[in-house]
């Protein structure tokens, strides 16, 4: 038998071996079978005539010299059906991974590939985390918001730890493999989401609608006027007009069902009370406007606050006079 034939052989009883121990941790099948191939061939130049064993034998017998349980068989129904789609899966990819390290050139992209292992258990917990924050309806962007950090910081913790085989505990290589199916198929719509979450809430700002048209100055709203006479003395019941003719009302706003108080909110807030002219026409431009503080009733209706009566009083009780020296030009 020449080399390239003993070659083939121990590759393949190595394969045989490794699918035997598939239901192993990672590291636990490192450790059986790490050098299993050098091993074989060396004992098979001193002895050109010696056959391999039995696969399965020489698996069984790996496993009960190092104080490993039996191998648990798949059951029936669907958890045996579960188990037994893992341990394929794993021998496949026991398969797949010594065939790239027999060539030169996979066997250096496998390398760098596994030099990112650390990478992916870091995103595979970033995805977990967002699918079960967008369950709970708390999804954001690509960073978690108030106490979602610590769901993501303990999703990490988690996930590096399984993948450095520090937990060892029934079940888990099956529930390694599926979370990293999961992960995988995953993270490509969720990396979608997260990044098209800042566009929706911008859209969202714009989208807010603008307060009525109302009385401001320098961009702030002007809820009140007061006026003083010639003397400083503060007037009552004055009509404001601009200069085409139309009423200076105060500020308001639809979502707060005409509260000119820039402080309205679901508690309520200050209200103007309905002024009249003598044509029976309301009248919104009568300064200083009667202010009631209102809040919401049962049924959430606004009701004047009985409890809490607001008299607005004037910023000054009085200003300088105007100057009546000054004559204007003639």
């Amino acid at each position: 038998m020449n080399t390239t034939t003993f070659s083939a052989a121990i590759a393949h009883f190595a394969q045989q071996v490794r699918a035997e121990l598939a239901d192993l941790s990672a590291d636990d099948l490192d450790d059986l079978t790490d050098g299993l191939e050098a091993d074989l061939a060396e004992s098979l130049e001193e002895d050109p005539t010696r056959e391999l064993p039995d696969p399965v034998a020489y698996a069984i017998e790996l496993r009960t010299a190092a104080g490993l349980p039996p191998e648990t068989k798949p059951g029936r129904g669907l958890r045996g059906a579960v188990r037994g789609m893992t341990s394929g899966m794993r021998s496949t990819r026991e398969q797949v991974v010594t065939s790239l390290r027999d060539h030169p050139m996979t066997a250096g992209m496998l390398g760098f590939a596994e030099a990112l292992r650390p990478t992916w258990w870091v995103l595979r917990a970033w995805v977990a985390y967002w699918l079960v924050a967008a369950f709970f309806g708390s999804e954001a962007g690509l960073a978690p918001q108030d106490l979602w950090w610590l769901v993501l910081l303990a999703f990490v913790v988690i996930s590096v730890q399984l993948g450095r085989g520090r937990w060892r505990a029934r079940g888990v290589p099956t529930f390694v493999l599926v979370g990293n199916i999961v992960a995988v198929i995953a993270v490509l719509p969720v990396l979608v989401a997260a990044g098209s979450w800042y566009g929706s809430s911008e859209v969202y700002l714009a989208s807010e609608p603008e307060p009525t048209a109302g009385t401001t100055m320098n961009d702030r709203p002007v809820t009140n006027i007061f006026v003083y006479d010639a003397g400083g003395k503060p007037l009552k019941d004055v009509q404001l007009f601009d200069q085409d003719g139309a009423p200076l009302v105060p500020y308001s706003s639809h979502e707060n069902e005409g509260c000119v108080d820039i402080e309205c909110n679901e508690d309520g807030g200050l209200l103007a009370q309905e002024r009249r002219l003598e044509t029976g026409e309301p009248a919104q431009n009568v300064y200083p406007l009667r202010m009631q503080r209102m809040i919401y009733d049962e049924i959430g209706e606004l009701v004047p606050d009985q409890a809490r009566q607001q008299a607005q009083k004037p910023p000054f009780l009085k200003v300088p006079k105007v100057d009546q020296a000054e004559k204007p030009d003639q």
